[in-house]
């Protein structure tokens, strides 16, 4: 395998987490750099998420003071 191939290869496992993570800006980036590359990314994409932030952490509680 050449380089170039190897980093495809690296791209492509790294738009099928952005897909399922649900995260379309990032597929765009990394279709992107594939087109860059010269290669075609499938027509597949994320759905649009309200926001891509993630999630605060419920608060835990502290311990007691005795």
């Amino acid at each position: 395998m050449s380089a170039q191939s190897d980093q495809i290869a690296i791209y492509l496992e790294e738009r099928r987490g952005y897909v399922a993570r649900n995260l379309p800006d990032r597929v765009r980036l990394v279709d992107a750099e594939l087109a860059r590359l010269g290669y075609k990314a499938t027509p597949e994409t994320a759905q649009a998420p309200i926001s891509e932030r993630a999630i605060a952490p419920k608060p835990t509680r502290g311990r007691k003071a005795p």
